[in-house]
């Protein structure tokens, strides 16, 4: 177990030696890397399955280690880049703390490198040369086109949260998002136990509930958005908060959709047993 790991180590410390994004992680002492590598994971996806979709909160950065990306544009649902080895994903959501503004499907079979988000600013405290990576980032061009053209901040409210986060990086090694996300947690708790389709929030406790509505991702759909196709893999248990959802037959189209409402779950169980 402890030659694997120290494997893994070195083919991580290599992938972050040819990253694109070395401005960041190539001046890290070997302390501060072991610390990120302790829980640095491979996720293998096949080609056509999703990383993560538009509107998920960035829990991980990746790194692409064999294989191809599409980020899918969230409009058209087209490929509007490729990204391949050395490339990572998800670099500006994660450092301002914001949603993935795209959709990420693998083109072929791809192999990731996952650096939890958690163990990254957990380390922020300890490592000055990592503060110091970060506030170069924070500060950047890329940064301010990211947040005013993918989140619609203006530039004035971006200063504001530019000047704050890195006066609170320096102080206590952390900071605030750059948005602040939603979770509507109070409006799912007073329906939780009358969700109609799947009762499985009705029989849990209240402090779970809390803890659950702490983690709830609330997207937005236009009329006509796909949630998903037969044969993908689910990453998602779906509620509907307001308007309503058509399942269609993938093999009939000719067959009556099936439509849900208000308050009514769906993705069940291929979210809960991993299935397509």
């Amino acid at each position: 177990m402890y030659h694997l790991r120290k494997q893994e180590y070195r083919k991580f410390r290599q992938i972050l030696s040819l990253a694109k994004r070395t401005d960041v992680f190539c001046d890290l002492s070997d302390t501060d890397f072991k610390v990120l590598a302790k829980t640095i994971h491979l996720q293998n996806y096949k080609k056509g399955e999703i990383v993560f979709t538009k509107g998920d909160l960035c829990d991980n950065l990746y790194f692409i280690a064999k294989g191809s990306v599409s980020l899918l544009d969230p409009i058209d649902k087209v490929a509007s880049k490729t990204l391949d080895k050395r490339d990572d994903l998800g670099w500006l959501a994660f450092i301002t703390g914001t949603p993935y503004r795209f959709t990420a499907r693998a083109s072929e079979g791809v192999s990731l490198w996952a650096l939890p988000k958690a163990t990254f600013f957990n380390l922020l405290p300890d490592s000055p040369t990592l503060v110091h990576a970060v506030q170069r980032w924070l500060r950047s061009k890329e940064a301010t086109d990211y947040l005013h053209t993918h989140h619609g901040l203006s530039f004035s409210a971006i200063i504001r949260w530019h000047d704050h986060a890195i006066h609170t990086l320096a102080r206590r090694g952390m900071f605030a998002s750059a948005v602040s996300i939603d979770h509507k947690g109070k409006a799912f708790l007073q329906y939780a136990k009358h969700i109609k389709g799947f009762d499985f929030f009705a029989n849990l406790p209240e402090e779970e509930l809390q803890a659950i509505s702490d983690r709830l991702v609330f997207k937005k759909f236009a009329r006509g958005e796909t949630f998903f196709h037969r044969g993908e893999l689910s990453n998602h248990l779906y509620i509907i908060e307001q308007g309503s959802v058509a399942k269609l037959d993938a093999f009939d189209r000719s067959v009556h959709s099936i439509d849900v409402s208000s308050h009514y779950s769906f993705g069940y169980m291929a979210f809960f047993y991993w299935q397509s």
